[in-house]
């Protein structure tokens, strides 16, 4: 495991500090803690070590066979071999689901893309695979060009249209927050299929009940 002297690649209060500097200061050490084991800090660092040279999808799958997740897929006849295309997914877990979901994308296309949250760029060896969007101060003309050139490439982009991970409902379901339609209108623009994603999956109590006491 990751002493004191290694090299932390992820450190989750450092990103938060470094993105927002006054929110840092006022995340309890209990809700930093749970952070950590939700994204599991410790054990990406420890495989980020290892696999320090690995890069892209090499780096996903061995992420996935050394955290010894299994991955089931169906419908795998409908993922186009080479045409460019559109995965829209719901977004279940928060960090697991974003790793299943190129790890599976990704054994039949290896042209992935991911829009994502752009404090992920913090992991290097996945940034090739990366496109940012700044969700806090809105996009910059560098964020706003490459998201676009992301929707006009041929690769196999992957979009989280939520943007959020899914929250508990006032009924007691789990879902996704309304999904996002700029990925509509982006595939109109560029004439891509889109394919729907189910990833099956849920998060703790802690989180819904923690989700929603921000809400109120």
């Amino acid at each position: 495991m990751i002493t004191s002297e290694s090299k932390k690649f992820i450190d989750i209060r450092e990103v938060i500090h470094k993105k927002n500097a006054g929110l840092a200061k006022w995340i309890p050490s209990f809700l930093l803690n749970y952070l950590k084991r939700t994204i599991h800090e410790d054990e990406i660092n420890d495989i980020m070590t290892r696999f320090a040279d690995l890069q892209g999808l090499d780096f996903v799958d061995a992420l996935i066979n050394d955290l010894d997740v299994k991955v089931n897929l169906y419908g795998a006849e409908n993922i186009p071999v080479s045409d460019p295309v559109i995965f829209a997914s719901n977004h279940p877990l928060g960090g697991l689901d974003g790793i299943a979901f190129m790890h599976a994308i990704g054994k039949y296309r290896r042209d992935v893309k991911f829009l994502v949250n752009d404090i992920l760029l913090n992991i290097g060896n996945l940034r090739p695979l990366f496109v940012g969007v700044n969700k806090l101060e809105g996009q910059g003309k560098q964020a706003i060009s490459a998201i676009e050139e992301a929707y006009g490439a041929d690769d196999a982009l992957l979009v989280f249209p939520a943007g959020l991970v899914s929250r508990k409902q006032n009924d007691g379901r789990i879902e996704d927050l309304e999904w996002k339609k700029s990925f509509i209108s982006k595939s109109k623009k560029y004439k891509k299929d889109v394919i729907p994603v189910l990833i099956d999956g849920k998060n703790s109590k802690f989180f819904y009940n923690f989700a929603r006491l921000r809400q109120k």
